[in-house]
């Protein structure tokens, strides 16, 4: 089990502040190479080993393990949360498209400003329903799985 704790670090040098910011830059930079190793159909195990041999990383064993889970848990709930998204953005849509009618129906030419904000929704829509049908085939072909341990 793994327990964070929230803290704020009162009355540092500035030398070890700036060394402090220094490994939170590396871990940062180490998540998102995780998130994007495992976005590309690797396994948490294999990703921690391959962030461990990458010299300009340069983290021991634990760091590279944490921003691993750490990645795996926002690809998690980034998959999670894109139904959420995609019924938001369909209400926007139909919200939209009332509006349209409405306005229509009053001033005949004067809906463009409307028109553009629905193209814009329906892209959004296609585009994170392309998202969830590329992380569907991710699965099904065996490439990515949400719940691979080490």
């Amino acid at each position: 089990m793994q327990l964070t704790l929230g803290l704020e670090i009162v009355g540092l040098a500035y030398a070890d502040r700036t060394e402090l910011d220094a490994l939170m830059q590396r871990y940062c930079s180490t998540k998102r190479v995780a998130f994007k190793m495992l976005l590309q159909g690797k396994g948490l195990g294999e990703t921690i080993h391959r962030l461990e041999t990458l010299s300009s990383l340069s983290l021991n064993w634990r760091y590279c393990e944490h921003a691993a889970r750490d990645a795996s848990a926002a690809i998690r709930s980034q998959g999670e949360l894109l139904p959420l998204y995609l019924s938001d953005v369909y209400d926007r849509i139909e919200e939209t498209e009332k509006k349209l009618e409405k306005r229509r129906e009053a001033k005949p030419g004067k809906a463009s400003s409307l028109e553009e904000r629905l193209s814009r929704l329906k892209d959004r829509g296609l585009l994170a329903t392309g998202l969830r049908q590329r992380r569907r085939l991710l699965v099904a072909a065996g490439k990515y799985s949400l719940r691979r341990s080490i």
